[in-house]
């Protein structure tokens, strides 16, 4: 939901929607859900975002859930 990407922006992406629709674009590209995964992984720690925050995991879900 649109709270969801608001907390995702703010929480994880340090409030840069732009880099934030770029990197769901990335996602949504790709063939896997190993591939995107890890991709979320490596932008968390390019970020410095805390991978164990409750907007971190639930967009993993979210990213899960796509490629199921």
């Amino acid at each position: 939901g649109i709270n969801d990407k608001f907390m995702f922006v703010n929480e994880l992406f340090q409030g840069d929607m732009k880099s934030y629709d770029i990197f769901i674009r990335e996602i949504n590209d790709m063939n896997n859900g190993a591939a995107a995964l890890n991709a979320y992984s490596q932008k968390l720690n390019s970020l410095g975002a805390d991978a164990e925050s409750s907007a971190a995991i639930k967009l993993g879900e979210y990213i899960e859930r796509r490629f199921l």
